[in-house]
């Protein structure tokens, strides 16, 4: 391996060497606990929990994967790929040709009657059969790689649409969540205008705390209309990808088993993409293998031929020689044809090509993995502080909230309680989603997405 692949697996090391603890929910104190990860390669199979009637993310799947036109590209590519297989297969069968001609010539040809014409007509049966063609069976090895290419390549297009239908489907959740919290605040805040109204009236409140209160009124009504149109643009990117209308309820996906941190590499040298390159190499090698086996290396071939003759053929005593058949065995040595040579070169490029695409395809693996190592601690963090930070904020609310009814804070307090708890809520969701989205970004960079767990 070259000095980057030293680079990515150094560079995935210290990312499996970062403090997993953070996948925990809790930590002892002073101790470091093992991550979350079980040891299974695979999600393991099972159903999920969900709401009667509730869409599950495997049902989602399930209908974009009936639908998705890049997997049905993916799938017809197999099948171009085997009719190539076939095309070189033929190459080696013989060949069958049926001719007919009539001529017209100076002398005439007498018939089987004793007629004289200057007529003749021609039926030809020819039969070509390719003996040696050095190469061919190289070529069909080549094919083959193909065919396990694309089959690879289809195994990571439905991985893309899994990992696409996943996020999709989250941001849906997410942001109808939003939406509600939207709502929510929307109304707490159309309560304390009533309620600093009221005070204003009896003289408990100036009359800024009513305009206060009107302001905040706009920015709930405004974060509304922001979190619906963020609602229509998730659900539209659901149907694109799913091909239905996201119903009205979708259950929460689980948070899927993932890999072990320190076998997440190991894991992902067995990505489709990679093994999809690794057979397009196998199959560029065997194709200027064959291209460079071709050069000056004899064909032979061998021709059956049948003719049949009306009037016979000119001289003949009987009418028995209207057939005349011909078995002719040829050997071709190729001394010059440029297209070989330059075929040859192409064929060699190729191969270098496949190469270089191969290699760098494993220093974007060690990127993907490594990053998405790092999103999921950080999504997991993330998580766990939200939760602490809106347990606080309710406990703020609840506190300034009493205060406010009984006169003690001014409505700047009960504001800025608001404010807090709003921003507290949304983190919480968005944080929670994320985290979850991080877990399925993390199997879909290891190649180990399968949503049959959240069926």
């Amino acid at each position: 391996m070259g000095p980057q692949y030293v680079l990515a697996c150094a560079l995935l090391g210290a990312c499996a060497n970062a403090p997993m603890s953070l996948f925990d929910e809790s930590r002892e104190a002073g101790v470091h606990v093992s991550p979350k990860f079980p040891t299974d390669t695979r999600v393991a199979e099972g159903p999920a929990q969900s709401p009667s009637g509730a869409m599950t993310l495997f049902e989602a799947y399930r209908l974009a994967l009936a639908k998705n036109e890049n997997v049905k590209i993916a799938d017809a590519r197999i099948e171009t790929e085997r009719l190539l297989r076939r095309q070189t297969k033929d190459l080696i069968k013989p060949i069958v040709d049926l001719n007919g001609s009539q001529r017209y010539q100076r002398d005439n040809i007498s018939n089987s009657q004793g007629k004289e014409t200057k007529l003749q007509t021609l039926a030809e049966a020819k039969v070509s059969q390719p003996l040696f063609r050095r190469g061919e069976f190289t070529l069909l090895e080549a094919n083959d790689e193909g065919i396990e290419a694309a089959r690879a390549a289809l195994l990571r297009e439905q991985q893309t649409l899994a990992r696409d239908v996943a996020v999709a489907f989250i941001s849906v959740i997410r942001t109808r969540k939003l939406a509600e919290l939207a709502l929510v605040d929307e109304q707490r805040a159309k309560d304390q205008l009533d309620a600093a109204i009221a005070r204003a009236k009896s003289g408990n409140a100036l009359k800024n705390a009513e305009l206060q209160a009107r302001v905040d009124v706009k920015r709930a009504e405004q974060r509304t209309a922001s979190t619906k149109r963020d609602v229509v643009v998730a659900e539209a990117t659901f149907f694109r990808l799913v091909g239905d209308g996201a119903p009205k309820q979708l259950a929460i996906p689980p948070e899927p088993p993932l890999p072990t941190s320190d076998k997440s590499f190991a894991q992902a040298q067995e990505r489709p993409d990679l093994v999809e390159l690794q057979h397009r190499e196998e199959q560029a090698r065997a194709n200027a293998d064959a291209a460079s086996q071709k050069r000056w290396w004899p064909r032979a071939d061998v021709v059956g031929q049948l003719d049949y003759y009306t009037p016979a053929a000119f001289g003949s005593p009987t009418s028995s020689h209207n057939l005349e058949w011909i078995v002719l065995g040829t050997l071709t040595i190729p001394v010059f044809e440029a297209n070989q040579h330059t075929d040859a070169l192409s064929r060699a490029n190729d191969l270098h090509i496949a190469e270089l695409e191969r290699e760098y395809q494993l220093r974007v693996i060690s990127e993907d993995v490594a990053s998405a190592i790092a999103q999921v601690i950080g999504a997991q963090e993330a998580s766990k502080l939200a939760n602490e930070q809106l347990q606080a904020a309710k406990d703020l609310y609840s506190l300034v909230d009493k205060q406010f009814k009984l006169g003690a804070v001014t409505y700047i307090e009960i504001t800025n309680a608001q404010n807090v708890l709003v921003e507290a809520e949304n983190t919480y969701e968005v944080s929670n989603m994320d985290r979850i989205s991080a877990l399925y970004d993390y199997l879909y960079a290891t190649g180990a997405i399968d949503l049959s767990n959240t069926k």
